[in-house]
């Protein structure tokens, strides 16, 4: 099995925020790496889709990771998407959530060897796909109401090709029409 470790940053975050809801649309991108089985550097980018009803945090996740900077055929590559469910805790000023879910997972492994060349080798492309438990857990510090800053942990666990990450990210709440 591969052993999947990302760090991604937040590029991207936009909420719509009363006192009790808030809607959360978020992308980010970053470096990933297959561990320990290959020692590669790969593209990661990902996109959320979130709401917030009270302490109830309901998300969905896509997650895509490509190798590059690596001269081997097939590129190594996983993707994550899921249905996650959570809980809030904390004050305003800093928030932590923990949320779980299930998703599909898929991506495409090297095989065996076909070809080996002096600038990288030939593998046989193995696909992949499973049914996963996504887990992910945030800490928000909320400097002012309309930004935050964070720091967030995810993976997926799944009989193929488990992994786990971690963001730095962002998010920007835009107040609704008539807030103080």
């Amino acid at each position: 099995k591969i052993f999947c470790v990302s760090i991604s940053l937040m590029m991207a975050g936009i909420s719509y925020l009363n006192a009790q809801r808030s809607i959360i649309l978020g992308a980010g991108a970053g470096a990933f790496n297959f561990y320990p089985t290959h020692s590669t550097f790969a593209f990661s980018h990902g996109f959320t889709l979130s709401s917030q009803l009270n302490r109830n945090l309901f998300k969905l996740r896509f997650v895509n990771n490509i190798e590059f900077l690596s001269f081997s055929t097939p590129s190594l590559s996983a993707m994550d998407l899921g249905i996650l469910y959570g809980r809030i805790l904390g004050d305003t000023k800093i928030q932590t959530s923990i949320s779980a879910g299930l998703s599909i997972t898929g991506g495409v492994r090297r095989g065996n060897l076909i070809k080996e060349g002096f600038m990288g080798s030939t593998y046989q492309r193995v696909p992949f796909s499973a049914f996963g438990i996504p887990l992910e857990i945030q800490f928000l510090v909320n400097n002012k109401k309309s930004r935050s800053i964070g720091i967030t942990g995810f993976g997926n666990l799944n009989k193929e090709e488990p992994f786990v990450g971690g963001l730095i990210n962002w998010k920007l709440t835009l107040k609704k029409r008539g807030e103080h």
